[in-house]
């Protein structure tokens, strides 16, 4: 799927572990509940996602690569984001209450985000 254009679609619920989604066009996508263990979003466009749902099901990205990906505007709260790399990602005003960053590389992150 690398590369591919998922802009806007409601995703929630599906399963993309150890996909290689990197280069691709999620913006606006709805991304609620996703299982998205070891997946490749390396300089993925994930602008304006929403990873929260509702009923408080977090969105698990344990190992995620998400290297050089744009994450801007993001609602990204309760999301499970252990052990990834976030190394030259973009998370300008995300919503990241409650996620789970425990070994995460954040090496030169762009953040202004909402922490509670």
């Amino acid at each position: 799927m690398r590369g591919c254009s998922l802009a806007g679609s409601n995703l929630s619920g599906c399963c993309f572990e150890r996909a290689d989604l990197s280069h691709a066009n999620l913006q606006g996508a709805v991304l609620s509940c996703v299982r998205m263990l070891c997946a490749n979003l390396a300089a993925a466009n994930l602008r304006s996602c929403n990873f929260e749902d509702p009923s408080g099901v977090p969105a698990n990205m344990e190992g995620v690569n998400l290297k050089g990906a744009n994450l801007e505007g993001s609602i990204m709260s309760a999301v499970n984001l252990r052990v990834a790399t976030l190394k030259n990602a973009i998370l300008r005003n995300c919503d990241l209450r409650s996620a789970v960053l425990a070994g995460a590389d954040l090496e030169v992150l762009f953040l202004n985000n909402y922490f509670s």
